[in-house]
């Protein structure tokens, strides 16, 4: 999941205090996750009303089932979700000047100077931010990589997640490759990309009721298990909450909808022989840190040349799905599900997706309440005022916030502008940054030396 959010009230939330704890005490216990950027929540969240903007309501419908199927399920995608990935090494002492002098910029009351607050490395443009997660000292930021820069050496040199857009977009290994450089033009790296955080996840239609299932059906070695839901519509399932291991299964329909707005994923899943108004669940593990050591998965390289063995893992030795079996007490002989069988089986052979035609910060707007919210306003404004007519309504309504504007000591133009800079800088759109040739020069140096693989000194 994703900067990397079915908010749900505790009333919203089953909890189920759980079995035995074994398969290593690096798995079994509780412990903290790699710390995520902000907006980066449960996935499972969300009790709110779908805005608008989601995918079309009759992917939203009831749930039904075709019956007298072959298989429990159709299997639509593999995915290497998210990455969190860190850097040894040392921040420059130029870079640290630029970033301390771009994060006092971020922090101003000077709207102008805030939406300046921009760096560029290589084709990316970042937002540098006014404040920093202990301890790390900058963050960088646009809606393909995450970055938390440190300026000593007791912690990486930089913490990044690579976003689930830009992985779907490029891949893995050229995304890493593109984060390499980007690191490497901050200053030393010392050593390859260490493995934080890996989240794998699959895509399925169920061709079964996902609400069927009690918590007793979840056999695992940790002791949490939580059930959510959307008022009275049960929306998945969490294993593991807290811990260097997790297993979700949720509604990612629901989650589209109210949440990511990824759309792009029913493009992909259309080419998999997706049909708009069949559900699409996904299961996901999230495997910290802790975990990716015992697994001694260290590097891209290790990662990706054993996908298939962290999936068979994570199915078979830490979390199955069960049939009951009351002739039997022991609950670890119970028979896998059906359904279970089929997910844990899925091939992690990673083929080629379709590729994005626009990578979309999560706080951007869609289109469809970029077009839909104003006009609400707009058309708020004509009521209160006893207007009908469309092009009588907005043209009050412009002369009106003018005159408000005008009261309160604002130029209306100025105003507007200098917040679109904002949100441009917000959402990655506008280069807003004073165009110092010295300063392009010097990045553009940095960022070639980075990506010739040379090492960028102080």
């Amino acid at each position: 999941m994703e900067h990397d959010q079915q908010s749900q009230h505790p009333s919203a939330v089953e909890a189920f205090p759980e079995e035995q704890n074994a398969l290593g005490s690096a798995v079994g216990r509780s412990a903290p996750a790699p710390a995520a950027p902000p907006n980066e929540g449960n996935a499972l969240a969300g009790n709110s009303p779908p805005p608008a903007g989601g995918p079309p309501p009759t992917i939203r419908g009831p749930q039904t089932y075709e019956k007298g199927k072959a298989h429990p399920c159709k299997l639509l995608r593999t995915a290497v979700d998210s990455l969190y990935v860190s850097y040894p090494g040392e921040l420059s002492e130029n870079s640290f000047s630029r970033l301390y002098s771009l994060k006092v910029a971020a922090q101003s009351d000077d709207e102008a100077e805030q939406a300046a607050a921009q760096l560029q490395i290589g084709n990316q443009l970042f937002a540098v931010w006014d404040k920093a997660p202990r301890p790390y000292a900058f963050v960088l930021h646009n809606a393909c990589f995450h970055l938390q820069i440190s300026r000593g050496n007791k912690v990486p040199l930089a913490y990044v997640q690579i976003t689930s857009q830009y992985l779907t977009a490029i891949g893995v290994e050229a995304a890493e490759k593109e984060l390499r450089f980007i690191v490497n033009s901050l200053g030393r790296v010392d050593k390859d990309a260490c493995m934080s955080r890996v989240d794998l996840c699959v895509d399925f239609v169920p061709y079964l009721d996902m609400d069927q299932f009690q918590a007793r059906q979840w056999l695992t070695r940790v002791k949490k298990k939580e059930r959510y839901w959307d008022g009275n519509r049960p929306t998945g399932w969490k294993v593991g909450r807290g811990g260097p291991m997790q297993g979700k299964t949720y509604d990612k329909i629901l989650e589209i909808v109210q949440q990511s707005h990824k759309n792009y994923l029913l493009d992909i899943w259309a080419t998999k022989g997706w049909l708009p108004g069949e559900p699409v669940w996904r299961h996901e593990f999230q495997f910290g840190r802790e975990v990716l050591k015992l697994m001694r998965i260290n590097t891209i390289d290790e990662l990706m040349s054993n996908l298939g063995g962290m999936w068979r893992a994570a199915t078979e030795d830490w979390l199955r799905l069960v049939v009951p079996d009351e002739s039997d007490s022991n609950r670890g002989r119970w028979p896998n599900h059906p359904l279970w069988d089929a997910i844990t089986t899925a091939d992690w052979n990673m083929p080629h997706q379709p590729a994005l035609v626009r990578i979309r910060e999560r706080g951007m707007p869609t289109d469809a309440q970029l077009f839909t919210v104003p006009l609400g306003y707009v058309a708020a404004f004509m009521a209160a005022r006893g207007i009908t007519n469309w092009d009588e309504g907005l043209g009050a309504y412009l002369q009106e916030a003018q005159q408000f504007h005008k009261s309160n000591g604002r130029n209306t133009r100025i105003y507007v502008e200098g917040k679109t800079l904002l949100k441009g800088r917000l959402f990655g759109t506008l280069d807003n940054r004073r165009q110092d040739p010295k300063v392009i020069e010097d990045q553009e140096a940095a960022y070639r030396l980075a990506k010739d693989g040379e090492e960028v000194g102080s």
